[in-house]
């Protein structure tokens, strides 16, 4: 799985992970797998740890897991769970280009809670709206109705079509604390679960990331 498209190939286990078998659709995304995979990563942890981290079902908890381990993801390590390396290589690529922070700020006319940012460096950012329309297709589709998508050309330098320049000059100020990169994402932060889901089947089926230079 090297070269480029690693990221893709990565992300598109993690949906597969997430699809609805025979008994419906689970109780779990692909944003609780990757959290789980970036959980295990840090410690080994016992199912109902695991359960009270992600905020997730009993159920839920030991379908996903019992995923991972058909993928080779996750292992048994006496009572608890660990990544195996290649859940490790997941959880360490992903988290290299897809970053996800709250922010304690509101988007004043969107919403009025905390902004959630989430940044795929590898991608680059949209360039027209019909690039914009399509990452909102896939936050629309996991149930997030309200975003803003833009992204960063370079250093303190962003992009945000189709976005209205009273709202444009006070998220260019939000993106350069948090110094962006690539394509961005602004959604409430109760989206959180919806937006990274979203980026990561983005991810999967489109693959927007592109060679470096």
């Amino acid at each position: 799985m090297g070269g480029e498209e690693e990221p893709c190939k990565l992300a598109r286990v993690l949906v597969e992970v997430s699809e609805p078998e025979r008994g419906g659709a689970p109780g779990f995304t692909p944003y609780h797998v990757l959290e789980a995979l970036k959980l295990l990563s840090r410690k080994s942890m016992g199912r109902p740890a695991l359960q009270r981290a992600l905020g997730l079902g009993e159920g839920s908890v030991k379908t996903m897991v019992a995923k991972l381990r058909e993928k080779g993801m996750v292992e048994r390590v006496g009572k608890g769970l660990k990544v195996t390396s290649a859940g490790a290589r997941v959880a360490e690529v992903l988290t290299a280009i897809l970053t996800y922070t709250i922010f304690k700020e509101e988007v004043p006319g969107l919403w009025e809670e905390d902004t959630l940012i989430t940044c795929l460096s590898c991608a680059p950012a949209p360039r027209n709206l019909t690039e914009v329309y399509k990452v909102r297709d896939y936050l629309v589709a996991e149930g997030c109705r309200v975003s803003l998508v833009g992204g960063a050309v370079g250093p303190g330098y962003y992009v945000l079509p189709g976005v209205p320049d009273y709202i444009g000059r006070h998220v260019v100020d939000v993106l350069d604390a948090i110094r962006a990169r690539g394509l961005v994402v602004l959604t409430p932060a109760s989206c959180t679960p919806q937006t990274v889901s979203a980026i990561l089947k983005l991810l999967a089926f489109e693959c927007p990331c592109k060679p470096p230079g």
